[in-house]
């Protein structure tokens, strides 16, 4: 996981700050009474100096905060590293709302979380997708929401970030909820392989989300082998989770 010093941020907010660092894209600015509200943060796990990384977050850091807990200090390295994660375990509960779904379809339309890199999808936009929600099993992905295949990102350091940020749910949530929208078109709207379910109910097997091919290309190339109905190489594999970038 990334970790840069809290002196290094700028005139913004942490998190606008934290959000317009390169590779994170995919992250949308939590808003601060969501964060403010104890409600929506119940039940997210005990960290480490968890209470000081939620200060940094917020912005009220207390005017001894840097005698308390000098930079470059191994305390201070571990705010900044807790602060990271709980932002990202906030955000993945923010754009399971309304102003949070809202705000990534803002970031959808466009395109901050990519162009499917198939010919025939026509830069159809792609969405962020976590093969766990458990942190630490498994880095972010692409979905295509037309061809129905998962990418690695396109940039490097997006593919450190961990997939529990946005979680299982976000994908088919975010689908269901704009199934009409006009900027989601006519697609078959299916999510790949594994239990499509929504804040761990179980989505219902006539749905048509269910029943689509987990693919993961690192590199998508138009080459001359055999292809499927839908244009897909027959020999694309799906392979093992990757482990996101330990933490300092």
């Amino acid at each position: 996981m990334l970790t840069l010093a809290i002196s290094e941020i700028s005139e913004d907010s942490w998190i606008q700050w934290y959000c317009s660092i390169r590779g994170h894209e995919f992250f949308c600015e939590v808003d601060y009474g969501f964060i403010e509200d104890s409600f929506n943060l119940y039940g997210l796990p005990n960290l480490q100096y968890s209470s000081e990384a939620l200060d940094n977050i917020l912005d009220i850091l207390p005017d001894d905060f840097d005698e308390k807990f000098p930079p470059e200090s191994q305390e201070r390295l571990l705010i900044e590293s807790t602060s990271e994660e709980l932002y990202g375990l906030i955000h993945v509960r923010y754009i399971l709302t309304e102003a949070g779904l809202e705000d990534m379809m803002a970031k959808y339309g466009e395109s901050d979380f990519g162009d499917c890199p198939r010919l025939h999808c026509e830069r159809q936009p792609m969405l962020p997708v976590a093969l766990s929600d458990v942190i630490g099993e498994a880095t972010v992905k692409n979905y295509c929401p037309r061809c129905r295949v998962m990418y690695n990102p396109s940039k490097e350091k997006q593919r450190h970030i961990d997939g529990a940020f946005f979680g299982k749910t976000f994908v088919n949530l975010f689908l269901m909820t704009y199934l009409m929208h006009e900027e989601l078109g006519a697609l078959p709207l299916h999510v790949f392989d594994y239990t499509p379910t929504i804040f761990g109910y179980t989505i219902h097997q006539s749905s048509p989300f269910w029943g689509a091919k987990l693919y993961d290309i690192d590199e998508f190339e138009n080459s001359n082998d055999e292809k499927d109905e839908q244009g897909l190489p027959l020999a694309a594999s799906v392979s093992e989770p990757t482990p996101p970038e330990s933490k300092c």
